[in-house]
C-alpha cells in the first residue's frame, strides 16, 4: 500500500511539472528561455540619446546582436557636442560591442566618426555605458559617458548622457 502511494505521488509530481513547464525541451522550456533572453539588451530598439549640455535629443535605432556586436544607426547629421562649436556635424553609425550584466541589463561601448560638411574627418567619439531593461523587456534606460578625440588622439571634450529606448523586436 505504501509503495503504491509513493508511485502515485511521483506520477502526480511529474504531471504537475509537465503541466507547469511543459514537456522536457518543449514549449515550457522555450518560454523560460525567451524570458531569460528578454532580460538582456539583445534586439532592436528605438532609442533617444540626451547629452548633458546639448538641447537636442538624438534619435537612433540600436541593434544589439546575439554575437555581442552593437550598431547604433543615427541620422547622418547631428548637433555638435557641447563646447565644440555650434555647427552640426556629419556622423557615422556607432559600432561596438555589448555584454549582458546578468542583472536585467548590459554594458556597452562603441565608437562613431564625425566629419565636417566637406567630408574631412574631424574626430572620433567613444561611448561607454550601462543599460537596464525595464520589467517585461519592452523598454530600457541607462547612462553613458563619451570622449571626443581629435585626429591626433587628443581628447577634445568629454561628457555624460542618458539613453532611453523602446523595443522594436526582441
Amino acid at each position: 500500500m505504501i509503495r503504491r502511494l509513493v508511485n502515485v505521488g511521483m506520477v502526480l509530481a511529474f504531471v504537475a511539472i509537465v503541466f507547469c513547464f511543459g514537456p522536457p525541451g518543449g514549449r515550457g522550456a522555450q518560454a523560460i528561455a525567451r524570458a531569460q533572453i528578454a532580460m538582456d539588451c539583445q534586439g532592436t530598439w528605438l532609442m533617444q540619446l540626451t547629452i548633458e549640455g546639448r538641447d537636442a535629443v538624438e534619435q537612433a535605432i540600436g541593434t544589439f546582436a546575439s554575437d555581442g556586436s552593437l550598431v547604433l544607426h543615427s541620422p547622418p547629421v547631428v548637433p555638435a557636442l557641447p563646447d565644440t562649436g555650434d555647427e552640426p556635424v556629419f556622423t557615422s553609425d556607432t559600432v561596438g560591442s555589448w555584454q549582458a550584466t546578468g542583472d536585467a541589463g548590459c554594458d556597452f561601448e562603441g565608437v562613431r566618426l564625425l566629419a565636417a560638411e566637406d567630408g574631412i574627418a574631424l574626430s572620433a567619439v567613444y561611448l561607454r555605458g550601462a543599460l537596464t531593461i525595464e520589467e517585461g523587456g519592452i523598454g530600457l534606460d541607462g547612462s553613458f559617458t563619451y570622449d571626443q578625440s581629435s585626429g591626433s588622439g587628443r581628447t577634445v571634450t568629454s561628457g555624460t548622457g542618458t539613453l532611453v529606448g523602446t523595443s522594436i523586436s526582441r
